[in-house]
């Protein structure tokens, strides 16, 4: 839960006190004042004094030596802090009995803060009880205190208390700790938060479990409960593999666990017995485990002769093992084994991966997990990735030097460019098809070209990667890319080309000056001849300069084109001006990866995109899913002018979860055309130009014609005309006449991320020397606010009177961004502007948030609507300004920081966090001020705690309630299917 500091916090001052510190703490007891169900808990001033404590039951309070006279003095929790105000006598929070007595090395921790004109009589105090014995005392803090209290606050600048650190052992069974507070004037404030008790734990590393020089390679803790750390590099069925960062030998070790389920990167703390089940070192019975952190780098794989792998030292270590041969396919229970020619090694099945030995198989590598059973060490592959075929990628073909004007156009683009026309053609000579994800292109300079995710070359097919441009063409249909470096960069007078997995190179080139000379170097025959001649040369060239995608004499390579396919290009492609597809009425069977699903069938698309690449199925008893890549056979029809392939008679899902193509980016002018029928487009920076076209439809221009957008999606965006999209993205349909483009669901209509005005403080006491506005983005976080200007204007007689650009600036990774008159005095301020004091009057006045400039808003400019994003108008108790209530929606109201009596210490804010929308104000409320975090109030209907739902018994007391409000963590969930969710646990924090 986000943090709400209160009013005014001119500097939030931290005091952090530990008994016995370590790296490595688990928390045994905290209190952190976030529920909900606390804010107000303690006590309130008055006549008489009320103190609200229901449902507390980790702390309690004594004023009885304090004196809270007035509404606005209290003892409570605000805003997700402890907090005392103009207390006039010491006032005590303390903690209950808190049982320590199974903690190795315990200690506490608290934060204190402080906030106004402290006197020298003013003071925090902390103490701390064990045993039930007298409390004792911290002194003199850091230097800060005095003999006789931990912190005194008569600091003359109210920002010296610092941040400092105190530790001592602690022993003993039970644990108190008490904090009393004294000061005496409403601008006075201290805070108590995140108070911790934690136990620190000595870690024992994997090595230090694992490593011993007995023959039996039993492990020296054998039968000793230890505490140790690793990242998972593999989770199985029935437990996961950890291992030191750092990696190496003696530092992977098995945990035998099937309660917990961390994922491969998880760095975890895990307390257990170590064991030795048959031979293999793990840990066992699992009493503590802990989640420290996702997503970490995993230990390199050591990489080992198959001879070297079986050794104790190996045991847990994730391992790689290279140039391989399957020497026996069927060793029993799944194993099967590999050999570099240093020795045998075995392979196991515990991972989940699809390969299938074949004695003979050569293999590039398997990486996995050293096991062992059954007397033997073995490698436990964790998927498909683990197992890399021995694949015969051959570069085929290089061309460095094209040729002047068209005849040097390889990549079909129309234009001769001596840097985009270059290529490399690289040839898949194996019987699998082979994922080069991630995999580099190099010449003897820099890498050039990383493959994409989802770069797939199939068996005995190709991949050409071009400098640049847009290839146009079949290309055999080979897969097409273009450098992502931005060239190729390859030397006409001779250079190396290199082709590396991301550990090793898997093949390279070189070639000399015969590169330059106006054509391309290829292998002949293809893929298996050991040099490279010139393209032209070759006899069956017919005197091409080049060949990218196909063979010298322009064939498909064998495994690019399967028996009777038809591409989609030579099915889209129209060789008259009306459009209908040369094979109109004909039976072809084709392939192509789905683009995008509907009711009545779902569009494909030539993996390397393209004009003329994408295609309608009209199909309503197949339901592939996006990204599958399917063959299928139909009739090809013209449907009122649209192509599309009818009446399926067989389909086949060859592949599943690929990439696919990415959208063409065009103008919106250039996208009604019948080369992009089918296609999946992107236009960015449209504005909606009619909201209303009919039957769903509506149309966005960027500025070079409109195009139609339509509705057969699954979408919630509502158009509006004048509505600025960052995007819409989906295929390009036909029909009645018209092109449209048809979005799939919201993910395809990109609307720019809101920014809005989310709380102004405009009336303080004194100098309002802490005055603020605060925009937030609904929590995007990082959103550009170049271009934006934040404009006030005067009620008195309704122009501006100041305003402010905000180019260069962003919101913060939470989604807020503060202006304000001095950062000195307002928390988390992003923009510091004058004036230091009174900027903001005290109205009826308004602040705007427009498109434009400061220099469009120079003082005395008269309110108006244009251009103008979100506004809110302002008051202390005044009455309505009609003349500023323009800015706002019809019927908005104008707002009162004054509404609560309270305007000197309160702002307006938008409750809920962020609602209401653009120009809307009839959710701004006023609370203590909370710049750059969330609105937070401590009113209305408080969450209902989830142990008073469960109540002792075997039923709720609870039970047949209704809008009971509940908060907490989701901590598991059932699922009917991959899209309906039926149920889930939560759990209090």
């Amino acid at each position: 839960m986000t943090r709400s500091p209160l009013t005014h916090l001119r500097n939030l001052i931290l005091l952090t006190l530990f008994f016995v510190t370590t790296a490595h703490a688990a928390t045994a007891w905290q209190e952190d004042f976030n529920a909900p169900a606390l804010d107000g808990k303690g006590a309130t001033g008055g006549s008489t004094p009320t103190i609200d404590m229901d449902g507390v039951t980790k702390w309690s309070i004594d004023i009885s030596s304090a004196s809270l006279t007035a509404t606005s003095d209290w003892f409570r929790v605000e805003g997700e802090l402890f907090e005392g105000r103009d207390l006039d006598g010491p006032a005590v929070w303390e903690t209950e009995s808190i049982d320590i007595s199974g903690l190795s090395n315990p200690s506490f921790s608290l934060e204190a803060a402080e906030s106004g004109d402290h006197e020298s009589s003013d003071y925090f105090d902390v103490y701390y009880s064990l045993d039930g014995g007298a409390f004792t005392l911290i002194p003199n803090w850091n230097g800060q205190g005095s003999g006789t209290h931990t912190l005194v606050g008569d600091i003359p600048d109210d920002g010296d208390w610092g941040t400092t650190t105190v530790t001592q052992a602690v022993a003993g069974s039970t644990l108190a700790i008490r904090v009393v507070m004294l000061n005496n004037a409403g601008t006075e404030y201290l805070r108590l938060d995140n108070v911790q008790v934690t136990d620190t734990t000595t870690l024992t590393p994997i090595y230090d479990i694992q490593y011993t020089a007995e023959a039996s390679g039993d492990s020296p803790k054998l039968g000793e409960e230890v505490t140790t750390s690793g990242v998972v590099t593999a989770a199985f069925s029935d437990g996961y593999f950890i291992e030191d960062p750092a990696g190496g030998a003696w530092n992977g070790l098995f945990v035998y666990d099937n309660v917990n389920a961390p994922t491969r990167g998880d760095l975890v703390q895990v307390t257990g017995t170590v064991a030795e089940f048959n031979n293999l070192t793990e840990l066992t019975a699992i009493t503590a485990y802990t989640l420290v952190s996702s997503g970490n780098t995993l230990p390199a794989a050591q990489t080992l002769s198959t001879a070297n792998v079986p050794q104790e030292q190996w045991e847990g270590v994730l391992i790689r093992v290279e140039t391989l041969t399957v020497t026996n396919h069927d060793l029993g229970f799944g194993e099967w084994a590999v050999n570099d020619g240093s020795g045998d090694l075995r392979v196991d099945d515990k991972g989940s991966y699809t390969y299938t030995p074949v004695t003979g198989d050569p293999l590039h590598s398997v990486t996995g997990l050293v096991d062992y059973s059954f007397g033997n060490f073995k490698i436990q592959p964790r998927d498909d990735a683990d197992i890399t075929p021995q694949a015969s990628l051959v570069i085929n073909e290089i061309h460095a030097d094209p040729a002047a004007d068209l005849p040097g156009d390889a990549n079909g683009d129309g234009t001769r460019d001596s840097s985009e026309d270059e290529f490399v053609e690289i040839v898949n000579n194996s019987i699998w098809d082979v994922d080069i994800s991630g995999w580099t292109l190099a010449d003897s300079t820099s890498v050039r070209h990383t493959f994409p995710a989802g770069t797939v070359i199939p068996s005995r097919c190709a991949v050409v990667v071009f400098g640049g441009g847009a290839p146009v063409g079949t290309f055999g249909h080979s897969l097409t890319q273009t450098a992502s470096n931005g060239a190729l960069g390859l030397n006409n007078g001779g250079d190396t080309v290199t082709l590396n997995d991301g550990i090793s190179d898997r093949t390279a080139v070189t070639y000399g000056t015969e590169g330059g000379d106006n054509q391309s170097l290829t292998r002949y025959p293809d893929i298996t001849a050991p040099t490279f001649q010139k393209h032209a040369e070759i006899a069956a060239s017919a005197g091409a300069l080049f060949s990218p995608g196909t063979m010298v004499d322009g064939t498909a390579f064998a495994g690019c084109i399967s028996s009777g396919y038809t591409p989609i290009y030579d099915i889209q492609y129209p060789p008259n001006t009306n459009g209908d597809s040369p094979l109109e009425g004909q039976i072809v069977t084709t392939e192509g990866i789905v683009t995008a699903t509907f009711y009545s069938g779902y569009f494909i698309q030539d993996p390397s995109g393209g004009e003329w690449s994408g295609l309608w199925v009209h199909d309503a008893a197949n339901v592939p899913y996006v990204g599958d890549r399917v063959r299928l056979t139909g009739t090809v029809a013209e449907y009122y002018n649209f192509t599309e392939l009818d009446s399926i008679t067989d389909f086949d899902v060859l592949s599943t979860a690929n990439t696919i193509p990415a959208p063409q980016v065009l103008p919106t002018g250039d996208v009604a055309q019948e080369r992009w029928e089918g296609v999946l487009v992107r236009v960015e920076a449209v504005t909606v130009t009619d909201d209303n076209l009919g039957f769903g439809e509506w149309s966005v221009s960027d500025g070079s014609g409109d195009v139609r957008v339509d509705d057969k999606g699954s979408y919630t965006y509502a158009p509006s005309n004048g509505d600025n999209l960052d995007a819409v993205t989906g295929p390009l349909d036909y029909a009645y006449g018209e092109f449209k483009i048809q979005p799939r669901d919201d993910g395809d209509i990109d609307t720019p991320t809101p920014v809005f005005i989310n709380e102004v403080d405009a009336a303080q006491a004194g100098t309002d020397a802490a005055e603020f506005i605060e925009l937030y983005d609904t929590g995007d976080g990082s959103t550009d606010l170049s271009g934006l200007v934040l404009v006030l204007f005067n009620g008195t007689d309704d122009l501006s009177y100041n305003a402010f650009d905000l180019d260069g600036h962003s919101t913060d990774s939470y989604g807020y961004f503060v202006l304000c008159g001095d950062s000195a005095n307002v928390f988390r301020c992003d923009l510091d502007v004058s004036p230091n004091t009174n900027l903001l009057q005290n109205g009826p006045d308004a602040v705007a948030l427009y498109e434009g400039d400061a220099a469009d808003f120079p003082n005395g400019t008269p309110v108006t609507t244009v251009n103008l994003l979100d506004a809110i108008v302002y008051d202390t108790g005044d009455e309505d300004d009609a003349e500023l209530l323009v800015l706002l929606n019809a019927g908005q109201p104008q707002v009162d920081e004054d509404a609560a009596e309270d305007a000197d210490f309160h702002s307006n804010q938008r409750f809920p966090n962020g609602s209401g929308g653009l120009r809307n104000t009839d959710t701004y409320g006023q609370e203590f001020p909370t710049p750059g975090v969330a609105n937070f109030r401590g009113c209305g209907n408080p969450a209902t705690l989830i142990h008073t739902v469960q109540g002792s018994g075997d039923s709720s007391p609870m039970e047949g309630q209704a809008g009971v409000a509940l908060e907490g963590v989701v901590v598991g969930d059932f699922q009917d299917t991959t899209s309906e969710l039926s149920g889930f646990f939560l759990q209090e924090e």
